[in-house]
């Protein structure tokens, strides 16, 4: 549900700024930060209250709150060293390099598409529009089927499959490196439609497949499992946007071009692939993941 909303986002974003670009440059960000306002604003009236009144007896969300909170407090203690194992396995960063790759790429195209799309085929901003539209309109379809199969146990070979996916993509935008017959816009469409979905289904696969790591690392209690989980993917999401915008985006981008970016970019998928392969299958969650008897029950019961 949210991979959709996000995507949904970026369909109408470029889609409508592109039709009020030509009003002037300021009235898309105007637009957008209009809608933001009105957007809060009705979140006001739609958002639950924090304390809903009870009917009678003990107010169930209160009871359920000081219930995550003692498990949470009792487990998580800040003095004791047990709680941070998880990030002495190599098998964590290795799965955080694949997530900050796809991060990143999306960061660079956010930067780099447009500027490209406009000096290689004279694009303007109207058409431009329409190469951020396919992906994300991908991606909103594709939420589902990658749920499907995340589902299913499949989170570490769709995260691999991924990551592949995304190498292969870079390669076709690097294709013009070679001659100047591969460079056409086309084949930028195709390489956008692959990355659209290699994203989509990567964020969603790589939560669940380091939740199943962790799993396999000897965690069983799933508060702190979320804990680990949070913690990690905004270790992996802030510096590879920055990653993305500044150094792929900016400092490579100016100085060599879009090509050259891809090949990097591309040579980085290349390197991170086989070392994800076998850090998930060193815990033996590369393949379907199925849970042992008793232990979905077990997890729920914070065992």
């Amino acid at each position: 549900m949210i991979e959709s909303c996000y995507a949904v986002g970026f369909i109408l974003g470029p889609t409508i700024a592109s039709g009020f670009s030509f009003l002037g440059y300021t009235i898309p960000y105007n637009v957008a930060g209009g809608s933001l306002v009105l957007v809060s604003a009705g979140c006001l009236f739609v958002l639950p209250a924090a304390r809903p009144q009870s009917t009678g007896g003990a107010d169930p969300i209160d009871s359920m709150t000081a219930s995550v909170s003692r498990m949470v407090y009792d487990t998580f203690d800040p003095n004791n060293s047990n709680n941070f194992k998880a990030y002495r396995h190599y098998q964590l960063y290795v799965m955080s390099l694949g997530v900050s790759l796809l991060v990143a790429s999306q960061a660079f195209f956010g930067v780099a598409l447009a500027v490209h799309l406009t000096y290689a085929f004279g694009m303007d901003s109207a058409v431009t529009g329409i190469f951020f539209l396919v992906p994300a309109a991908l991606g909103a379809v594709s939420s589902p089927c990658v749920g499907y199969f995340v589902d299913k146990g499949y989170s570490g070979i769709l995260f691999v499959g991924c990551l592949v996916v995304s190498c292969v993509a870079f390669a076709i935008l690097s294709l013009p490196l070679i001659s100047g017959v591969f460079n056409r816009p086309w084949l930028v469409m195709v390489a956008l439609i692959m990355i659209g979905g290699s994203v989509t289904g990567g964020y969603s696969a790589s939560y669940i497949s380091t939740e199943n790591c962790l799993r396999k690392l000897g965690f069983k209690n799933e508060a702190l499992i979320k804990l680990y989980i949070a913690a990690w993917m905004n270790f992996c999401y802030q510096p590879a946007a920055i990653l993305g915008q500044v150094l792929f985006g900016g400092l490579v981008f100016q100085k060599f071009g879009f090509i050259v970016c891809s090949v990097m970019i591309s040579a980085c998928f290349l390197l991170t692939c086989p070392l994800t392969v076998h850090s998930l299958a060193s815990l033996r969650v590369f393949r379907r993941y199925q849970h042992k008897p008793g232990e979905k029950k077990a997890l729920l019961g914070n065992a």
